[in-house]
């Protein structure tokens, strides 16, 4: 009998059935009145709750209630095992001293640990040093850890990521989504994030398509909705470019609809996102730059690697297919700087990549740097 490769796309059924499962056991266990058996169902559905940076989540206050069970009496392991999981949401947050100082708490009680918790701390730590960018820290925490443990993996897979050995971080995520637990949604979407990501800094869209098209699966299982927008319109434009204009306008339609049913400030910028593909499918080729632009600054603000290198990408496109060779290399340049002010090196380098390719591809370099030379004179004259 065949069995199911656990890399593949889970069915959002399933994982939505797991989702609402969580939120239906904790009002159930509170009712047995049994401390214990409420306490192992909190612990459960927080481990197993996807958490995201700006979304509402009922996590928080399970932690909470949790924590005030594993203290009275006092039951140090699960304590430590609710500070790591509380660890990991500060990070989502983007929260990285606080949840340094979680780990930290955790780490007190390392004595009465097992290994594999030890390992998910050691590992959540190096995360939150790749997030900081001290990597060399995130390093040697990782080099005697299991490297066969999927936390470990994550981990490795950030860190390869962050560092630009694009390789390694393929490589080590294609083994992540392997190694999961298919109860493990947060990271299995992220996971196939990330090998988008790679792929598009590669330039192998059908590649990326497949693992946006997988983690779209899962965020519209856990109804996350910005990232849902997000995707949608970057996955059009990658249809776009490979022809399927049919499954483009219907991302793009989509991602507008559920930015007007959904209206919020940090969101907006999907909706533009798809609002810009659409004109530039409808040849409406001026709405559509200042669309996109209006949304990569959007992006820019909101820390979106990949909304805003689409963004960027898709309006030198539009420039260099229009004859405006001057206007894609301003668009690539300033990318460039922003993601060298940002910190973004994988972002640095795709775009640059993408001035190489103007320069050598398609205006040639005796074109492309008197074009330069007369844009600096410019800059300096005025």
């Amino acid at each position: 009998m065949k069995t199911r490769r656990r890399d593949r796309p889970l069915p959002a059924s399933r994982v939505s059935g797991l989702l609402s499962d969580l939120l239906l056991d904790v009002p159930l266990a509170r009712g047995q009145g049994d401390a214990a058996v409420l306490l192992h169902t909190l612990e459960r559905a927080v481990r197993l709750t996807p958490v995201f940076a700006d979304a509402l989540t009922p996590v928080d206050g399970w932690l909470a209630e949790a924590e005030a069970l594993a203290r009275d009496p006092l039951q140090p392991r699960t304590l430590a095992r609710l500070t790591i999981r509380m660890a990991e949401v500060h990070m989502r947050r983007g929260q990285l001293a606080t949840a340094l100082q979680a780990l930290a708490d955790a780490e007190t009680q390392a004595p009465v640990m097992d290994e594999e918790e030890r390992t998910w701390l050691r590992a959540t730590r190096a995360r939150v040093w790749v997030r900081q960018q001290r990597l060399a820290d995130a390093a040697r925490e990782l080099e005697t850890l299991d490297a066969a443990s999927w936390r470990v993996l994550v981990a490795v897979g950030e860190l390869a990521l962050e560092s630009g050995d694009l390789p390694r971080a393929r490589d080590t995520f294609s083994r992540t989504l392997s190694a999961l637990p298919w109860q493990q949604v947060e990271e299995r979407i992220a996971g196939q994030q990330s090998l988008a990501f790679i792929a598009l800094v590669r330039g192998e869209p059908v590649v990326a398509v497949r693992h946006l098209e997988a983690a779209l699966d899962g965020l519209r299982a856990v109804a996350y909705w910005p990232e849902v927008i997000a995707t949608s319109v970057t996955l059009g434009g990658l249809h776009t470019a490979l022809g399927h204009r049919g499954v483009a306008q219907r991302l793009f339609a989509q991602a507008r609809e559920l930015s007007e049913r959904h209206p919020s400030p940090p969101w907006e910028a999907f909706g533009q996102m798809g609002v810009a593909r659409l004109n530039a499918l409808q040849g409406r080729t001026d709405a559509a730059v200042q669309a996109a632009l209006d949304a990569a600054r959007r992006l820019a603000r909101q820390g979106s690697l990949v909304g805003y290198v689409g963004m960027l990408v898709f309006v030198a496109r539009l420039h260099t297919d229009a004859g405006q060779h001057d206007q894609a290399y301003r668009t690539l340049a300033t990318g460039v700087a922003i993601a060298k002010h940002r910190a973004w090196p994988q972002v640095e380098r795709l775009l640059r990549e993408k001035i190489d390719h103007l320069r050598n591809e398609v205006m040639g370099p005796a074109d492309f740097d008197a074009m330069v030379q007369r844009l600096l004179d410019e800059a300096h004259s005025a």
